[in-house]
């Protein structure tokens, strides 16, 4: 019997938010999906044996793309069409697992604690339902919108209720098949009309629901604050090719017209290179050429697009993230800069991080030493990355 399971709902499209191209839960907060920090705190509480996920079919590649590996957390479910047929079908997937209790949470509320997991799991050896709520502070208003008559709520004995809500399998199991075809706004309200006790306990007040933008930075400001959010690495990186007779050379994958080429094994894309081994250092790994050794046949004439992408899994292996990029360009010749903006746009596509985290720019070094006499190209790289 698996003792705590916690369903994670991440299947919603955040229509408020005005998310985009990608959905809410997966937009990165100082770094990282929310979605990751979320899961993360649950991974760290010693009471959870296992981690579910409630996905959109629509997400399913970006979920597998970004999300962090852990033996606790299990592959993901498909939700349905609402909230309620979403967390039922979480329940029927879950009864293989025989679980004694479990944890039903928002995935946008990403800023709860693993201390308050914790408290909550421990109420569960005595009770069949817990949930976490903060009282009402402000004065409360009811309007009728028809005549526009304003009404004064006593706020005495008023809560926000929040996630995690905890419960015993079987009883919520048996309220979600019960009132399947009713509309509720939490699951907590399916145990209120079966009459059943259900334990509040003190909540955060920094546990709130990530719904427009305006929370989205405030969960922003509070973590940069708090600057206990990660580990923070930065690496850097350095690689040179010489001129050779040929046609056009590529830097950070974009084709730039030229009278030569670079020399290299692969593509010769110095810019790359230089960025793959600034990654590399971040993360404590040997140098690019001892990853695509250059005297290997596999690797001749290979796009360094899929270098960057070879880091990147190796990244998604460590359960880190890229937080910023930054790569210097050294020639005489070619003219760099108008071919800047397409480079940003390539990195910041194949790393899928926001363009504002990835500067390149080019220099020169007055012509001297051998780029100054326009024998070849070199490249400094930076890469911030975060270890979740």
């Amino acid at each position: 019997m698996s003792k705590n399971i916690a369903v994670i709902v991440a299947a919603g499209s955040g229509v408020r938010f005005k998310s985009g191209e990608v959905p809410k839960q997966y937009h990165k907060l100082c770094g990282i999906e929310i979605i990751n920090h979320t899961i993360k705190k649950f991974i760290d509480c010693k009471y959870i044996d296992l981690i579910f996920t409630i996905i959109n079919q629509e997400h399913i590649k970006i979920y597998e793309s970004v999300i962090l590996k852990n033996d606790k957390l299990l592959s993901p479910i498909i939700g349905g069409k609402t909230r309620q047929e979403t967390v039922m079908l979480a329940l029927e997937y879950i009864k293989k697992y025989n679980p004694q209790n479990i944890l039903i949470h928002d995935a946008v509320r990403c800023m709860l604690t693993t201390n308050l997991i914790n408290k909550i799991c421990k109420e569960l050896k005595t009770q069949k339902a817990v949930f976490p709520a903060v009282p009402v502070e402000d004065t409360i208003k009811k309007i009728n919108p028809k005549t526009a008559n304003i009404k004064t709520i006593n706020r005495e004995n008023l809560y926000h209720a929040q996630t995690p809500q905890a419960f015993d399998f079987e009883t919520i199991l048996k309220a979600h098949s019960k009132f399947k075809n009713e509309i509720v706004t939490d699951d907590i309200s399916l145990l209120e009309k079966l009459a059943i006790n259900v334990k509040l306990i003190e909540g955060e007040k920094n546990n709130f629901k990530i719904t427009t933008r305006e929370d989205f930075k405030l969960a922003e400001a509070i973590l940069q604050n708090t600057k206990k959010y990660s580990d923070i690495r930065v690496g850097f990186g350095y690689d040179v090719h010489a001129f050779e007779d040929g046609k056009g050379i590529k830097l950070c994958g974009i084709t730039i017209p030229y009278s030569r080429k670079l020399k290299g094994h692969s593509d010769a894309d110095v810019a790359m290179h230089a960025l793959c081994d600034a990654i590399f250092g971040a993360i404590g790994e040997k140098d690019i050429g001892q990853h695509f050794p250059p005297n290997d046949d596999r690797w001749k004439n290979t796009d360094s697009d899929e270098f960057l992408k070879y880091c990147l899994g190796i990244l998604k292996e460590k359960n880190a993230t890229l937080n910023n990029i930054d790569i210097t360009i050294i020639c005489e010749e070619p003219k760099i800069s108008p071919f800047i903006d397409d480079m940003r746009k390539n990195i910041a596509k194949i790393t899928k991080i926001e363009i504002n985290r990835v500067a390149v720019k080019a220099t020169t070094t007055e012509r001297l030493g051998f780029t100054g006499k326009k024998q070849g190209i070199a490249a400094n790289a930076i890469a911030t990355i975060m270890i979740i």
